[in-house]
């Protein structure tokens, strides 16, 4: 009987450090060189997506991978069309870590919204996807005064009046 709860307590444990510990290493065998490519590895950006929005903003290998795998896709794919917001992009580009949280926002955002091109609409809810992640206590973003403004802006639904789309 001993036995038998220090190996289902074993099986517990490697259980709960697979699905905590994600393995993106392989990422960087997809290729995306063509429409079908990137279409087919939406559901690879997704995940990558839901993990740094779900983990602390600390640098680690998954968080490093599954960054460099957005931020690949999003240059590959003819779908969609990416652009920065230059105002809270001047606020976060000193933290790559903050950064790629932004580029996982807006990945995100895009595919699940159906939003082919840069907009308004795709950046006010990526925006506030970023911002309502930053406000988490435990994702252990350290909040500036500029990424204050725009989660006071978020909050009281004037967060339009900062963000500007080319």
């Amino acid at each position: 009987m001993k036995e038998l709860r220090i190996i289902i307590t074993g099986l517990v444990i490697l259980l709960t450090l697979n699905l905590s510990g994600q393995d993106f290493s392989k990422l960087s065998e997809i290729k995306l060189t063509d429409s079908l490519s990137c279409s087919h590895a939406q559901v690879n950006v997704i995940e990558c997506c839901d993990y740094l929005l779900k983990n602390p903003c600390i640098e680690n290998l998954p968080s490093l991978n599954a960054m460099k795998f957005i931020i690949a896709w999003m240059g590959a794919t003819p779908n969609y069309s990416f652009s920065l917001e230059n105002n809270i992009y001047k606020v976060i580009k000193s933290d790559l870590n903050l950064v790629g949280r932004y580029y996982a926002s807006l990945a995100k955002t895009a595919i699940e919204n159906n939003y082919y091109k840069n907009s308004m609409e795709l950046q006010l809810k990526a925006i506030a996807l970023f911002l309502d992640y930053c406000e988490q206590p435990q994702n252990k973003v350290k909040i500036s005064n500029k990424i204050q403004k725009y989660i006071d802006a978020k909050n009281i639904n004037s967060l339009k009046e900062l963000i500007v789309v080319n």
